[in-house]
């Protein structure tokens, strides 16, 4: 299996957007979606966190974590790779990388 050195970063409002329209939109139902504009609300009160995955720059993945006021933990509210990318090991090493980042997050 292929090693893959996936990094984490928080998304800009665009790229939100962008992923939103053409990842989002896709790979959940709308039944089961919060709107664009509600994941912009709670990122901007500090309790939603947009990340996107990257593997040498490039995005693969992307989470969502919901948290709560005084509380060091967070809940993967969303997470799907690029469909073009399933099935070769970027959704194992993107989990991996997630657990870096919340770890290091948690210890802030």
């Amino acid at each position: 299996m292929t090693q893959f050195s996936i990094t984490v970063r928080l998304m800009d409002d665009a790229q939100l957007e962008t992923v939103y329209q053409t990842q989002i939109c896709r790979d959940f139902p709308e039944n089961e979606r919060k709107s664009l504009e509600r994941m912009r609300q709670l990122r901007d009160l500090g309790l939603y966190e947009c990340c996107a995955l990257e593997q040498n720059g490039h995005p693969c993945a992307y989470a969502m974590f919901s948290s709560a006021p005084g509380c060091a933990c967070l809940l993967l509210d969303y997470f799907a790779v690029d469909c073009r990318m399933r099935g070769q090991g970027v959704g194992t090493a993107a989990l991996d990388a997630i657990g870096r980042y919340t770890r290091g997050r948690a210890q802030g």
